[in-house]
């Protein structure tokens, strides 16, 4: 822990929890480690023991670690945590591509876009096609990939919100705000549905005429290019197997 750097005075609570938040998702910390007391840490960061307390609770609130009265604080681990931890994930400092959570959140999002589809089309019907059709013929109009990617994150969006589950949103909501924090990279994997129009009229037509089936089939079909695409840019990226 001598490694932790003094925090400057804004923001210090979230200074405190980001430090210790890296270096328990990059496994500096273990599962099962005691972190120091309040007043060790307040020492090393330089700061008042009200904010590492403060720190250590959006720590303990986040389920990376369990804040113990009176005994210690340890470690838990982040794969127990919740989806909004996938942003942070992909965003630690200096951590390059994680190559295994990229491919897990492409088998999540190809996994839901038909059950999201699915609900879609049985609760949206017509009054969701509606507003999702003028949508696909934006995409149709944008003039690159930077614009024809917003669009279509747009289209998730409106659909997930018309699906009517909860649930389903707010897990298309934490990989989206994962994922656009890599925009460049999200526009190269997702090539393919940027300028799949026929599919997405397909959808929009199976929404509208609230065929689940067809709906699921036509999710399916346009979001498999994308897993496919995936695989093998991870496969170029990934370290060559030693003999």
């Amino acid at each position: 822990m001598s490694d932790l750097q003094p925090i400057a005075r804004q923001s210090v609570a979230d200074a405190v929890y980001g430090q210790l938040r890296d270096r328990i998702l990059a496994g500096e910390l273990a599962p099962g480690e005691a972190l120091p007391g309040e007043r060790r840490l307040a020492e090393i960061f330089g700061v008042n023991r009200g904010a590492v307390r403060e720190g250590l609770q959006r720590l303990a609130q986040a389920r990376l670690v369990a804040v113990h009265h009176g005994g210690a604080t340890r470690v838990l681990d982040y794969r127990d945590a919740g989806l909004d931890l996938l942003s942070d994930l992909l965003a630690r400092p200096g951590a390059g591509v994680d190559l295994a959570l990229v491919q897990s959140i492409l088998e999540m999002r190809n996994a839901l876009a038909p059950i999201i589809a699915g609900f879609a089309a049985r609760r949206g019907g017509a009054e969701l096609a509606a507003t999702l059709a003028p949508l696909v013929e934006a995409l149709a109009a944008a003039p690159d990939d930077a614009a024809r990617y917003l669009v279509m994150r747009d289209l998730w969006q409106q659909i997930t919100r018309g699906c009517g589950n909860l649930a389903l949103r707010l897990a298309l909501n934490s990989l989206q705000q994962g994922t656009g924090q890599h925009e460049a990279q999200a526009r190269m994997v997702l090539q393919a549905e940027l300028t799949a129009l026929d599919a997405w009229r397909d959808l929009v037509s199976a929404i509208g005429a609230g065929d689940a089936p067809a709906a699921e089939a036509a999710a399916r079909a346009l979001v498999a290019p994308t897993i496919a695409r995936g695989e093998r840019l991870l496969a170029l990226l990934s370290p060559p197997r030693t003999p």
